[in-house]
């Protein structure tokens, strides 16, 4: 009887032990828990431009100042590709490079030309797929833009394909 005693006395005291051993471990990891981050939207793959003439002056002034517009557009991301929180709207960068002083290899810096907020955008245009932005530009120099896709979470989309308007 005693010996039944001395043993469940040891095997308590070995559990006992193991489950202070396997509680003090935890999983091994000693920091607040982390939120999921959402998916940022996808780039815009089919930014395109084209030239126009610049609707602030008439044709004849516009030809002889070297004045035009560029035209860009592209479609909104949909599905997947909007992202979790789907698209609040894109933000438009140029950069410009002088006939003159060309450089390739020289890094390009790119300056926020607009903000384009697709909710105020597409006021009067349900289910429209496209967005078109249009900006003057003068000739001489080598203009690249691209689009960024602002999701509604405030994440920032990759940068989209680069045209160039020469």
């Amino acid at each position: 009887m005693k010996m039944k005693s001395r043993f469940n006395r040891l095997a308590f005291c070995w559990i006992l032990l193991l489950c202070g051993v396997w509680g003090l471990s935890g999983c091994g990891i000693k920091a607040a828990p982390v939120p999921l981050r959402s998916i940022p939207p996808a780039a815009v793959v089919d930014l395109t431009v084209s030239l126009g003439i610049d609707p602030g002056t008439d044709q004849g002034q516009n030809q002889e100042q070297g004045q035009g517009e560029a035209i860009l557009s592209w479609t909104i991301p949909t599905g997947k590709a909007a992202g979790t929180a789907g698209v609040a709207g894109f933000i438009v960068y140029r950069a410009i490079e002088s006939a003159e002083a060309a450089c390739p290899g020289c890094p390009l810096l790119f300056r926020r030309m607009a903000q384009i907020n697709l909710e105020q955008y597409r006021i009067g245009a349900p289910g429209e797929k496209t967005v078109t932005f249009r900006q003057s530009i003068n000739q001489g120099g080598r203009y690249i833009y691209k689009v960024v896709v602002l999701s509604k979470d405030g994440q920032r989309g990759p940068d989209s394909n680069r045209v160039i308007v020469k």
